[in-house]
């Protein structure tokens, strides 16, 4: 079986503008498939994990039974639309170069089963494909937002924690230092106490000496 990859001229592709999804089309083995796409400025990586993130919210779980392509079965085409249809999602890293950005298609249809060269009911319009595309640009770019709160919240507790750690710190060598201090008075008064008794001593030797004959 042949690979699986996006066809969208040139044109359309350096036309294209973030987060707006397009016309276009997708080459699978011998066909092209209509797909509506779009490029969003995320790696692929994380526009897989956005994109089970989002369905998963919606109770939908991912599949993969068209090869190079995610699939999500029986999803509400639009909130206003009782309609429902399987969704099949291409995600593509742009460039090498851009490998910040990745293009998404979604397909309007899918290949007949059996014939695999053969194009399927479409069930969606190319309208909701965008719609949809659209969509899902904005969840991105909530997810991407989400993510930064949950990592900047974790730097904010890092942060935190190092606070405490280093005040625990300052109290335990405060206490060390109270303490020391005592102890350090202590001494001097034991150095006092000796001192004087040293002085007995020797008036006690002084005394021993002068009997001498």
């Amino acid at each position: 079986m042949k690979g699986v990859f996006l066809s969208v001229c040139t044109f359309f592709i350096t036309g294209c503008i973030f987060g707006q999804a397009q016309k276009g089309s997708v080459k699978y083995q011998n066909s092209e498939l209509p797909a509506a796409v779009i490029v969003l400025p995320y790696s692929p990586d994380f526009v897989s994990e956005g994109m089970i993130d989002y369905f998963n919210k919606k109770g939908k779980t991912k599949e993969n039974d068209l090869k190079g392509f995610i699939t999500f079965r029986n999803v509400k085409l639009l909130e206003s639309d009782s309609n429902n249809a399987d969704l099949y999602f291409k995600i593509e890293q742009e460039s090498r170069r851009e490998r910040g950005t990745s293009i998404i298609s979604l397909l309007l249809s899918k290949p007949k089963n059996g014939d695999m060269t053969g194009i399927g009911t479409q069930s969606l319009t190319m309208d909701q494909a965008k719609t949809w595309l659209n969509n899902l640009a904005r969840a991105m770019q909530a997810y991407s937002l989400e993510l930064k709160i949950r990592n900047q919240n974790d730097v904010v507790i890092k942060a935190e924690t190092k606070l405490n750690n280093l005040t625990d710190y300052e109290v335990n060598m405060e206490r060390k230092r109270l303490d020391l201090e005592k102890k350090i008075q202590e001494n001097k008064q034991e150095q006092q106490v000796q001192m004087t008794e040293i002085e007995n001593q020797k008036q006690k030797l002084s005394a021993l000496i002068s009997q001498r004959k």
